[in-house]
């Protein structure tokens, strides 16, 4: 069974950016929602990850 759309929160996005396996994302799966508030928590000042720094800032 293949799954086409999923939903992300922030912490595997985090994780998979830290690890530079966020490529993979769109390579699994087709369509990946990011919800408003993982993106706001995602992509924050306070937060200065590389998801931060590699996700858009308005989504």
């Amino acid at each position: 069974m293949r799954i086409d759309r999923v939903v992300i929160n922030s912490s595997p996005l985090i994780t998979l950016f830290r690890a530079g396996l966020h490529p993979l994302l769109p390579e699994l799966f087709p369509s990946i929602v990011v919800p408003d508030a993982v993106w706001s928590e995602v992509t924050t000042t306070s937060y200065d990850g590389p998801a931060a720094f590699g996700l858009p800032h308005e989504q």
